[in-house]
């Protein structure tokens, strides 16, 4: 019995540290937001989940004659080394060089690309293109294609 449970552990260990799940009780305060978004025409969608504790968190709009864009940089602690920075902006982004086509939900499609400590996605969703980067020092915990993926599947 013991020499069938250790491996078994073993290899749990090995499947939940290869996942990037985004952990259940990682959430942000969302009101300290809605001030910046509520003056925007767009339709803003942000995560409901985010992979760390949020430690800072910074949001800014602005508006001009041309287009509206929204901003919303998450810090984890300094310690950690991990930030998310979301872009919204109404019309088109293009995706950087050298990105991956992805399926996202709903027949949606992104771009994902990775460089170092950062990956990045982008993608349209009802006439705003959003831009997504996750730098981590720690590249265990920077987002894959498939974590990614999921994160930006649970935008609303």
């Amino acid at each position: 019995m013991r020499k069938t449970l250790i491996p078994i552990v073993v290899i749990l260990l090995i499947c939940a540290g290869c996942t990037n799940r985004i952990e259940a009780g990682s959430t942000f305060d969302k009101k300290k937001v809605t001030e910046d978004i509520k003056g925007l025409t767009m339709n803003v969608k942000l995560p409901t989940l985010v992979p760390f504790e949020t430690f800072k968190i910074m949001s800014e709009s602005s508006s001009d004659n041309r287009a509206e864009s929204y901003t919303l940089n998450l810090f984890a602690k300094p310690e950690d080394k991990e930030a998310l920075s979301i872009t919204a902006v109404e019309g088109n982004l293009s995706p950087p060089e050298e990105t991956e086509k992805v399926e996202l939900s709903e027949g949606k499609v992104g771009y994902f690309s990775e460089q170092g400590d950062i990956a990045v996605m982008v993608w349209e969703d009802e006439d705003v293109s959003y831009h997504v980067q996750h730098i981590c020092e720690d590249n265990r915990k920077l987002f894959s294609k498939n974590g990614f993926v999921q994160f930006v599947n649970q935008f609303n």
